[in-house]
């Protein structure tokens, strides 16, 4: 499977998609016919959008092209119109035009959990909370040893509050998963909002070996439990020590640059000079970005920040 879920998306998309955007570039330079490996090309240069790896024009374009390509070679092909799905969800927010690429898509990817799952968040988006749960409810139908379904349902029960049973379905998806690293934080992560009890996230992000993927994209989970554990100097070394320029800092959408997080930690620790240093870097930084691309809200975030 190509495309990681909003599971590991913001944390491993840096790691692993490129990988796998190299690999399909190869699998359509050998058969330029191969019209199945365009789209979920597509599809994979929109988690590099969507996710902040690159949130670009050039790569919309990318993907865009990439699924027309698809479609030309075959009108019809179901993961054509999902990667365009993709592309007007998570490039435009144009729920109108995404739902209506998903309906060609299920034309001919019938039962299809992906399919119902986006469908699924789109409605999310939408504030229709009850179909997005039964949407996500189908999808776990259609592919019940997926853990994506079962992670999205503790996501949405999470923005609901419902925390014991986004703990359930946390704890599914941790069941399910290959890797459960990220579901067992997202749980942990639930469990402090719930309970105000930082130790499952302590002991969780603990048990992660150093070398792991997990480990590398978990660090703004462990800045966050330096910082609410005071350890204010620690979260400095978080910081310092990540090689990911873009952090995300919500459970939403927002990419922003970790550098903000670095100079709250170095401001906290008392280091008020330092701290001005870095969010003079940052905030020239960031009006730059905004005037090349000022309809991308993460860089007015960024800014104002």
């Amino acid at each position: 499977r190509v495309a990681i879920r909003s599971e590991n998306g913001f944390q491993l998309t840096p790691v692993v998609m490129p990988q796998s955007i190299a690999l399909l570039e190869r699998a359509f330079a050998k058969d330029p016919k191969f019209a199945l490996a365009s789209a979920l090309l597509g599809r994979a240069h929109m988690y590099m959008y969507f996710f902040g790896a690159d949130r670009s024009d050039e790569r919309l374009k990318t993907a865009k092209d990439a699924a027309d390509a698809a479609l030309r070679l075959q009108p019809e092909l179901g993961p054509g119109h999902f990667a365009l799905a993709f592309y007007w969800y998570w490039g435009f927010r144009d729920y109108a035009h995404a739902s209506a690429e998903l309906e060609l898509a299920r034309k001919t990817m019938p039962q299809n959990f992906d399919v119902e799952e986006i469908g699924a968040a789109i409605v999310r988006r939408q504030g229709k909370w009850e179909q997005a749960l039964e949407g996500l409810r189908q999808a776990a139908v259609y592919d019940p040893r997926n853990s994506s379904p079962a992670f999205e349902l503790g996501q949405t029960y999470a923005q609901l509050r419902r925390y014991a049973e986004a703990d359930k379905g946390y704890a599914r998806a941790a069941e399910l998963s290959a890797d459960p690293a990220l579901s067992q934080i997202r749980r942990a992560q639930n469990t402090l909002v719930w309970k105000g009890d930082l130790e499952p996230l302590r002991a969780t992000l603990s048990a992660l070996s150093p070398e792991s993927d997990a480990f590398r994209a978990s660090q703004p989970a462990l800045f966050d439990l330096h910082w609410l554990s005071r350890d204010f100097p620690g979260a400095v070394k978080v910081a310092e020590q990540s090689d990911q320029p873009i952090w995300l800092f919500s459970r939403g959408n927002s990419v922003l640059p970790r550098e903000i997080r670095l100079a709250w930690a170095v401001a906290a620790a008392g280091d008020a000079a330092r701290a001005k240093t870095i969010y003079e870097k940052v905030h020239a930084q960031a009006q730059e970005s905004m005037r090349q691309k000022p309809a991308d809200w993460d860089r007015h975030m960024a800014v104002a920040l």
